[in-house]
């Protein structure tokens, strides 16, 4: 019986009110896990988080004739101070392995995209921003350690700040960290970009071709940016400095 007919039956009972429910706690939120993007036109690696870059950082793409592989790539794994060991090519006949240290061409920190192509450190850093490799991604090897941190905090919690403060002041020993859950790399090749609502043209550093100005108005209509007579305006300026630049 419901509580209305329960009272009028029985003048004293009193009907019970509906017991209040809880809502669930809700569930803790997480911050967005992180990724990797390279422009090789613009010599740049951003740090994603969600859909925002939180971190760029200069690195030097492969040249014309060795170029960096475009498309999606997953690093499976973190090594601290890398051995290298010449790979079967021609550039690299006649050269010797080299262990953990100054002369090392990895730098302090690899991180591996395939069997040939890695993010590394370089001392070359006069070379960042613009194509210098045989197809790896160089870093300076301050920026590869902060970036390292960053990842390792995101994917490798268990592997502390004592570790890695470690293996930094320990630059011969040779350490190698699996990633369970692998870190996305997307490496792209995107002539025209929009940087802080600004349009930036990067140089055809592989003579590609393309339409780099259709492709920066076409940015700004998805965005919703006005497109004036400024802003056509500064869009000419920045396409006739990228011909004055030979396309790269």
């Amino acid at each position: 019986l419901s509580g209305t007919a329960a009272s009028a039956q029985n003048p004293t009972s009193r009907a019970t009110p509906a017991a209040t429910v809880a809502p669930p706690p809700s569930a803790p939120k997480r911050n967005p896990r992180v990724g990797l993007v390279v422009n090789v036109p613009a010599g740049r690696l951003d740090l994603i988080r969600g859909d925002s870059a939180v971190k760029s950082y200069p690195v030097s793409v492969g040249t014309r004739r060795h170029p960096t592989p475009t498309g999606t790539f997953w690093i499976s794994q973190m090594i601290w101070n890398p051995r290298w060991h010449p790979p079967e090519s021609e550039w690299a006949q006649g050269r010797k392995p080299e262990p953990p240290g100054p002369r090392n061409p990895m730098g302090r920190v690899k991180l591996h995209i395939s069997e040939l192509y890695y993010i590394h450190g370089t001392t070359s850093v006069g070379r960042l921003g613009g194509p210098a490799s045989h197809g790896c991604i160089r870093m300076a090897n301050a920026d590869i350690i902060g970036l390292t941190r960053r990842l390792h905090a995101d994917r490798t919690p268990g592997f502390g700040r004592q570790h890695i403060d470690y293996l930094v002041e320990n630059h011969k020993v040779t350490h190698p960290v699996p990633i369970y859950n692998p870190i996305r790399l997307d490496v792209v090749y995107r002539l025209a970009e929009l940087r802080n609502d600004q349009v930036q043209l990067n140089p055809d550093v592989y003579g590609r071709g393309g339409r780099p100005l259709a492709d920066a108005r076409e940015l700004l209509r998805r965005k919703g940016l006005p497109s004036d007579q400024v802003e056509h305006r500064a869009l000419v300026d920045a396409y006739q400095d990228w011909t004055r630049r030979g396309r790269g």
